[in-house]
This record gives structure tokens, sequence and C-alpha cells, in this order.
């Protein structure tokens, strides 16, 4: 059987917290199927969203099990005006450009990973 599984992770910040959310909703899905749980909400910039790590833990659950990331990032623009900070200049300057909104919040998200030493996750 083929399950397709969104999941809001909205108030979810660290990697515990979304495996967690991931199984709470994908409770009662049968071990031999096919599952693809499709990540929605609006996320803070440092939410730990690490794809490949998270269906590492649910492989074991299911015959094949992938996630999508379909979250936006959650910023409040005036959280970042007085900000002095090389990661309040980037923001500013990626919430500027003339990117559509999904672009921005790939590139705020991937520069925010870079800044703080992460493996960069697209």
């Amino acid at each position: 059987m083929l399950f397709r599984v969104p999941t809001d992770i909205t108030d979810c910040r660290t990697f515990p917290d979304i495996l967690q959310r991931l199984r709470d909703t994908a409770e009662g899905i049968p071990p031999e199927s096919l599952v693809r749980f499709i990540l929605t909400g609006a996320c803070a910039p440092d939410a730990q969203i690490d794809l490949p790590a998270l269906e590492q833990e649910l492989a074991p659950l299911f015959f094949y099990a992938e996630i999508l990331n379909e979250t936006s990032v959650s910023i409040d623009p005036a959280t970042f005006l007085g900000d002095v900070s090389l990661k309040g200049e980037f923001i500013r300057k990626v919430l500027a450009s003339k990117l559509p909104e999904r672009d921005k919040d790939a590139v705020i998200r991937a520069g925010l990973q870079a800044l703080g030493g992460e493996e960069i996750t697209l």
C-alpha cells in the first residue's frame, strides 16, 4: 500500500520533535507500506530538518519511507532590523532580494545552516 502523509511541523524545532511528529502521523500504517511524508508548515529558520537522518530513523518501520520538505521559513523581518550580526545582515539582504518567496526560504535555511557550521540540506 502507498501512503501520502502530510505532516505539519510548524511548532517543531528539534530533530527529536520532528521525528516524533512523523511517528505520530504514521501511527496505524502497516509496516509493509510505501510511505511518503510531506513536511508542511512554517518553521523557525534554525529548525533541525535533516531529511536523510529522519528517513534513516523511519526506514525500519516501513518497507520504504521518504520525506519531502514543503515547509516555509517563519521569519519576522522586524526581529533582524537592528541585528548587526552577519546572520542579521544575511537575512535582511535575502528578504530584500527579488527572489521568489519559496527561494528566499531555501536560501535563508541553507545560509543559516552554513553560518552554524551544519551540513547544508536543500
